[in-house]
């Protein structure tokens, strides 16, 4: 048998370059892509903010209402349970 010489590699073709363009634009649309995604995380993130603060509000609100509720009812009740 006899030996085969190695072939040289081949040389990229002409059109190599437009790959490579190809693939820059392609990563440039997913960079944007991130940076679109990470402006709505921004703004999902202030909604929830917003929304926990007035929640907490509210809860203060209810908490307050509850407390004064039960400082009349024992106002209410302790002359009573005085007088026994």
């Amino acid at each position: 048998m006899a030996d085969k010489p190695l072939t040289p590699t081949s040389q990229p073709p002409d059109d190599m370059h437009w790959g490579f363009t190809y693939l820059r634009e392609d990563l440039l649309d997913v960079r944007q892509d991130i940076r679109r995604l990470d402006d709505r995380i921004v703004r999902l993130d202030d909604r929830i903010e917003r929304s926990e603060a007035r929640l907490a509000g509210q809860i203060r609100w209810v908490l307050g209402i509850v407390v004064i509720m039960w400082v009349s009812m024992v106002g209410m009740i302790t002359p009573l349970l005085l007088k026994l």
